[in-house]
């Protein structure tokens, strides 16, 4: 029995992270740039801070300048893919970010 508690807790430390909750009870995956409750509420991908999403444009990996506005994480992440096609070989590479 003991036996089985401890994989019980040690499978649910494994699962978690450490992601700090903002005042709406979630926070933005760094890796996906997907937005997600740990509240119980549904939705994903939304931008709860009502910011514009923008796309930063980095040159040789540091910050450079910021780029066009975005209402969704979807529609950033896809003018990125773009750029990234576009611009392959070059100095820029590009980040979803809230500004």
């Amino acid at each position: 029995m003991k036996l089985y508690i401890t994989f019980i807790i040690l499978t649910l430390l494994a699962y978690s992270h450490s992601g700090k909750l903002d005042s709406h009870g979630g926070h933005t995956n760094k890796a996906t740039g997907k937005y997600h409750y740990h509240t119980g509420k549904k939705g994903t991908n939304i931008n709860p801070h009502h910011a514009p999403i923008r796309i930063q444009i980095l040159k040789y990996g540091y910050p450079y300048s910021w780029g066009q506005k975005f209402a969704s994480i979807e529609r950033c992440n896809a003018k990125k893919k773009m750029l990234e096609r576009q611009n392959k070989g070059s100095d820029y590479s590009y980040v979803c970010a809230i500004k």
